[in-house]
């Protein structure tokens, strides 16, 4: 079986190559690291841009060089154009363009689930300069966030008038032209990993999710906490904004609040989690979700795992390490690894990086993995590690 990848999720890749299919590769220069050329491969390119008509041809030489049984993207940044390059060149593709393009427009979704009577607060899309022109003192608390924002960048949340004006200095000097603006949720959050098969949704499990003051994730902890009955009620919600949202088939991965009122929907992919969840996951359940992910996409049956999910006996946290100055990274030092919770930590950033302040999810520098049966005793160690990292840093801005 050839199958033609489109775009990132290596351990999706991975998977593929381990049931024996033939992998050809296109991803794209934002996406791109070092060690991409060395996968096995039958083919591998990489283009500059995401130009489609560009993209179409290379699509379709890949094809006369050696018919494509399935074309698949793993990564919502790269499904629409995978969808409309497949159609052009009569190639398999099992995904869906409704509900990529309905959970990706964060204000299209709103609209759906507003029709659809699951979302009923204010939300409003505005250009830059309709948010500098706003009243926002008539809809606090409200958060502020990019349209085709990602890792939890220029996201503002006001809670007070008084704190309008430094939301109106973030706009200016952002780069993104297009925003929403909507109520301000108060409650812990959650990210839903899910499957979908034949439009019917299966829970792969809830996970537990921390922020810092300006919305970056820095840790999850699987499973959370959670009591049977928030389980349940989280895990029917998403399932109705699923339906809502018209997932046919493939992984979800959806971000809640859990206020007083109930869930309440942040927004969704069409992908699995990122920041290694699928990882937590299979620690503490076997279930690999990267694995289900291939076989599905390449037209396998994946029922029996989804039915049959273990239930989780321990938890598994991964904790993120970001700067709290600006500076050039001369060498960071790492607390040991001792007993039987903390398992491995990772460095993204070497000497001679520049640190930055945190304001998007690439900035965070190492993170390290915990597990164990106690959840307080996990989160804390993880935290504790994290906190004992000793940087030194030139150039202090």
């Amino acid at each position: 079986m050839h199958v033609l990848v489109i775009g990132s999720l290596r351990a999706s890749i991975r998977e593929l190559m381990k049931l024996d299919c033939r992998v050809s590769w296109v991803n794209f220069s934002d996406n791109y690291e070092g060690g991409d050329g060395k996968y096995d491969v039958e083919r591998f390119f990489v283009l500059k841009n995401k130009d489609q008509q560009a993209f179409n041809n290379l699509v379709q030489y890949i094809n006369t060089q050696e018919p494509v049984d399935h074309i698949v993207s793993f990564h919502d940044e790269t499904q629409l154009m995978t969808k409309v390059a497949a159609d052009a060149a009569g190639i398999e593709c099992h995904i869906s363009e409704a509900q990529v393009s309905l959970s990706r427009d964060k204000a299209n979704m709103r609209e759906r689930l507003t029709e659809r009577g699951i979302f009923n607060h204010f939300h409003q899309k505005l250009t830059k300069q309709q948010v500098l022109d706003f009243d926002f003192r008539s809809v606090l608390p409200v958060v502020l966030k990019p349209l085709d924002g990602t890792g939890s960048e220029d996201v503002v949340m006001v809670k007070e008038a008084s704190e309008v004006p430094l939301l109106l200095n973030k706009v200016n000097q952002s780069n993104f032209e297009t925003f929403l603006v909507e109520s301000l949720f108060e409650g812990d959050e959650y990210s839903v990993e899910t499957m979908t098969v034949n439009s019917e949704h299966f829970l792969v499990g809830i996970t537990r999710k921390y922020t810092n003051a300006d919305s970056i994730e820095i840790g999850h902890v699987f499973p959370a906490n959670l009591t049977q009955s928030q389980n349940q009620q989280i895990q029917e919600y998403v399932f109705k904004c699923l339906t809502a949202l018209e997932f046919k088939s493939g992984p979800g991965h959806t971000e809640i609040i859990l206020t007083e009122q109930g869930p309440q929907i942040i927004e969704t992919h069409t992908r699995t989690g990122g920041d290694d969840i699928p990882l937590l996951v299979e620690e503490c359940t076997d279930m690999n979700i990267p694995k289900l992910v291939a076989m599905q996409a390449v037209g396998l049956d994946i029922l029996e795992p989804l039915q049959n999910r273990k239930h989780a006996e321990q938890f598994a946290c991964i904790w993120f390490a970001a700067p709290s100055l600006e500076g050039q990274l001369q060498a960071a030092q790492f607390p040991a690894i001792e007993g039987s919770i903390l398992k491995k930590y990772d460095q993204y950033l070497k000497a001679g990086d520049r640190l930055r302040k945190i304001n998007h999810s690439d900035h965070r520098f190492a993170s390290v993995r915990a597990s164990g049966a106690d959840y307080d005793e996990v989160v804390a160690q993880a935290r504790k590690f994290v906190q004992d990292i000793t940087l030194s840093i030139t150039n202090i801005n």
